[in-house]
């Protein structure tokens, strides 16, 4: 028996996902700089995390923050750490505006599982 996909738009997930793409959409509060240190760019608060990512990942990573510095003159050379907010908080923006429901018809239990199962619903083919 299938059971029914839940879209994105009742789920408390992506619920927080949205209040979380407000916060960072907005200016972060006008403040007089305290000192040496890096200045604020959003609203929302940060936890350090630490992740472990394979050799050949980190270079694509260096690769797209080169790619993107060299489409402009004024785009920056963003940070390994940026590229991944960035992905990810816009996989989670397409995903609210398209209410894109995970598929339900295979199992998630690995990286693999899930990367095919978001391939799947962002229309990507298959790998033969």
């Amino acid at each position: 028996m299938k059971s029914r996909r839940k879209t994105p738009s009742s789920d408390p997930l992506f619920d927080q996902l949205t209040i979380l793409l407000d916060q960072l959409d907005k200016d972060p509060p006008a403040r007089r700089r305290k000192g040496p240190g890096r200045p604020t760019k959003h609203q929302a608060h940060t936890t350090p995390v630490i992740v472990h990512l394979y050799t050949s990942q980190v270079h694509w990573l260096d690769q797209y923050a080169d790619m993107i510095a060299a489409m402009r003159p004024d785009n920056a050379h963003l940070s390994r750490a940026e590229i991944i907010r960035g992905l990810l908080l816009g996989l989670g923006r397409f995903a609210i505006s398209v209410s894109l429901p995970l598929p339900d018809d295979r199992a998630i239990q690995s990286e693999r599982d899930l990367q095919h199962a978001l391939a799947r619903c962002l229309g990507a083919q298959p790998k033969r």
